[in-house]
């Protein structure tokens, strides 16, 4: 699916702000925020953001709740690290290292509680979850890499004091059978089997190619290659499964395709390569040799439910949802990648996309 060359998102959102998109459902229009607006064609929905309890409740029963017991505003996360979700979406895994904790949302139910028992995690961080529903969570307290089924049983951890001293974030590659872990403090991914058996590492502290400083975010494409979050060297950079290195992308900056501080990265079913960046409060989508197709945010640090301040992990489902969690602002929000498969269910209409051009047009106006 291929991209326009770049589409400005200040642009996007000013259009979006001043109210959006009607799209007609059960209970009468409802409204969908689409971009890029026309005449580029629309790649990217907002669904949703979750900050709050009441931002869980199934018939707005919690809200109302709250609302009487003077509790509107109870929030969900206290400075969240990570985000992953179930295979079909059901629930939510969010890690809260200043609380030791890993909070689990049952959007089904409307309702949230915690993985694992009390003194389980030390400074969970980076999330992943496999299509087992297996739950990998990098603890850098711990010096280990947790696992939970999916009923939210504890499974055998993988623990190697002499090869992980501070893990960050997780990804696995099924089909290798590899579980790809980076270490912040030595600067290092590592490299394990299903079992936690230890399988080698590559980098090392440096600016060099195939070096790294403080590695962070990990994403796998389908050729198994592993593309890696250098951050302070502000690039991602390229190995293949076996931590050959290939090629890297990015030059530091603040303008629009440059990095800050990458901090996490995940594919879309497409091969598209999304990146948020900490720093620069955005999440830019990139096709694997870097080059830059869509941005994400407000244009800067922003507080509205489609802006960041501190995007610090990216996770994309199976179903091309995509979830940004923010660190600063304790918030998930909530993505659509518009694949064949949803725009099936979920067409962008005509009608729709004439009501973008009209609020553009109004705005021209001005």
């Amino acid at each position: 699916m291929s991209f326009p060359k770049l589409c400005s998102a200040l642009l996007i959102l000013t259009a979006l702000l001043v109210g959006g998109c009607a799209a007609t459902g059960p209970k009468g229009p409802q409204m969908r925020y689409l971009w890029p607006t026309p005449p580029d064609k629309p790649r990217i929905e907002f669904i949703k953001a979750y900050s709050y309890t009441s931002d869980l409740a199934v018939g707005g029963g919690s809200r109302l709740m709250e609302m009487a017991l003077g509790e509107e505003k109870v929030g969900l996360f206290y400075m969240p690290a990570g985000v992953a979700s179930s295979p079909d979406d059901s629930k939510l895994y969010v890690s809260m290292p200043n609380s030791a904790r890993v909070t689990v949302l049952d959007l089904a139910a409307g309702k949230s509680g915690v993985l694992g028992a009390p003194g389980d995690f030390n400074r969970p961080m980076g999330l992943w979850v496999d299509s087992r529903g297996v739950v990998y969570i990098a603890d850098s307290g711990a010096k280990k890499v947790l696992r939970y089924n999916a009923l939210g049983d504890r499974m055998s951890p993988i623990e190697r004091t002499d090869k992980l001293q501070s893990p960050a974030y997780v990804a696995v590659n099924e089909g290798l059978g590899r579980v790809y872990v980076s270490d912040s403090k030595l600067h290092k991914v590592v490299v394990f089997d299903m079992e936690g058996n230890f399988l080698f590492d590559f980098g090392e502290k440096g600016g060099g190619e195939g070096h790294f400083y403080v590695p962070q975010g990990i994403a796998i494409d389908k050729e198994n290659r592993v593309f890696v979050c250098d951050l302070l060297n502000a690039r991602v950079q390229v190995f293949d499964a076996d931590g050959a290195y290939l090629y890297n992308f990015g030059d530091r900056g603040d303008n629009i395709g440059n990095f800050d501080h990458p901090k996490s990265a995940a594919f879309d079913s497409d091969g598209n390569l999304h990146v948020v960046d900490t720093r620069l409060a955005r999440s830019q989508i990139m096709s694997p040799d870097g080059q830059l197709l869509l941005v994400l945010g407000t244009g800067g640090k922003s507080r509205h439910a489609m802006g960041f301040t501190n995007p610090v992990q990216i996770f994309i489902s199976p179903s091309d949802r995509i979830y940004i969690i923010d660190n600063f602002l304790g918030r998930i929000s909530v993505w659509q990648y518009l694949d064949e498969r949803y725009l099936a269910e979920h067409p962008v209409t005509e009608e729709q996309l004439e009501m973008i051009r009209q609020r553009l047009r109004a705005l021209q106006a001005k």
